[in-house]
Formats: structure tokens, sequence, C-alpha cells
């Protein structure tokens, strides 16, 4: 990225800071990922938080490859990451990159994630306050870009930025909706499986009970979630980690 894209970034910037501090679903925050990623010149960008109270699954928003997140999880990585462990241990950003050489562990798992197109980044833990809860963005350099050394630390500035005021977001949204968001099991259960690609008198089957009643906790569950649509309300539970994405 040269310096007119620099120039353009710059113009864009206080846009970008009020489409995070505005995200209040998933489909809202999937877009501002994929927008950060388009606008600063990256091959991915990802948002991941857990572990908060009453979070039941965690929120993760990501370009990144579907096959290496799954065998990022298959393989253990997030056992042992040595970028991860950094991250939690200094509380502060942690450049990387693939090395051409190496044994150790730390080398394995990158030289793995190059075979996806993920050779070099930097991951940005966000301030989260007192608790267990923890979120950090990563950022994924494209591998054709020469300027990346130069920029990378202007880069690393803005996205902290802007992930703090999504990441605000969506912790004031899971605030501020604590109560209505409360959904029965049964609320849940219906919601989920609408989710799957079920349509309702598929669920009402599922569930056991009569379409009407399904309908019902459908209603119930949208009315808790300020939701209009049911994906609307399939995207704001998963953005408040009360159902798991697909």
């Amino acid at each position: 990225m040269g310096h007119g894209m620099a120039k353009s970034i710059e113009g864009r910037y206080l846009q970008l800071v009020e489409a995070a501090k505005a995200v209040s679903d998933l489909d809202a925050a999937l877009h501002l990922i994929r927008t950060i990623r388009d606008e600063y010149g990256l091959a991915h960008a990802h948002y991941r938080a857990e572990c908060f109270t009453g979070m039941e699954q965690p929120v993760m928003v990501t370009t990144m490859p579907e096959e290496w997140i799954k065998r990022y999880v298959e393989r253990g990585y997030h056992l042992w990451d040595p970028v991860l462990e950094a991250i939690r241990k200094e509380r502060a950003p942690v450049e990387w990159r693939a090395p051409d050489e190496g044994t150790d562990i730390g080398a394995l798992l990158l030289k793995d994630a190059r075979g996806f197109g993920i050779g070099a980044g930097a991951s940005i833990p966000l301030f989260t306050g007192p608790g267990p809860g923890e979120a950090r963005i990563v950022i994924v350099a494209r591998e054709d870009d020469p300027d990346w050394e130069a920029r990378k630390a202007l880069v690393v500035r803005d996205i902290l930025l802007l992930g703090q005021h999504m990441h605000g977001a969506i912790m004031r949204l899971r605030s501020g909706a604590a109560d209505v968001a409360a959904l029965s099991e049964r609320q849940k259960e219906c919601l989920r499986l609408l989710a799957s690609g079920l349509n309702l008198t598929e669920a009402s089957i599922s569930m056991e009970i009569t379409e009407r009643t399904a309908k019902r906790y459908l209603e119930e569950a949208r009315a808790r979630l300020n939701a209009r649509t049911t994906a609307h309300a399939v995207s704001r539970a998963i953005c408040l980690g009360i159902l798991q994405a697909a």
C-alpha cells in the first residue's frame, strides 16, 4: 500500500470508527471486518471474544479460510500457540512471520499457517477490563505487499482502535441485552434449528411440538432479541454468544 492509499485511509478512518461503534449484530461485525481488510490492503482480518460472563459460545468474526480455522482447532494449536501466549502475557500487539527454517513448535505452527496464505501479520489484544474474558483481532498481510514492513506499525495502531470500538459495541450490546437475551432452552433450540436450514414446520417436528408452539417460541425469541426477522434474530444471538455460528 503506497502513500496514496495511506491518504485514502486517513480520509475514511472516522467513517470506520463510526461503523465500529454502531456494530449491532454479526452481519454488521462481518461487514466491518471485511471493510477493514479491504481498506487496509490486508489478506485477512479476524476478531474473537470468549469467556465473558454469560457468553455460552465464543464470538468469532473472520475472513480467514474455513479450512485453516478448522485445522487450528483440530490440531490443538490454540492450546500452545506462542503468539497467543505472548499477547496474554504482554497485553500488547505481537507481530509474527512464518520462518523459512526452524523446528520448534511455534515455527511449525506458523509454517503450517503459511500453507493457507497466512504468512505474516500481527495479533492485537483488546482491552476487556476485569474478569476472565479476552478478545483480540488478528490481521494477516498480503503476500504480495512490498510495503508491509514500513506500514505495519500504523496499521496495527489503527486497527487496535477500530477493534476496541467494535468490541465495545458488542459488549454494550451484551450488557444492554442481558435481560431480554436470556432465552429459554426451547427458544434457543428453535432458533438453532432454523439457523441450520429447517423451516418452522420441520423445526416443530424435530422439537416434537406443534407448529403453533414453535412459532410462539420464535416470536418470543425475536422480541427478546429486538430482531426484525428470523435471520436477524439468529445473527444477534450468535453475536451475543447465545448460539454458535454454523
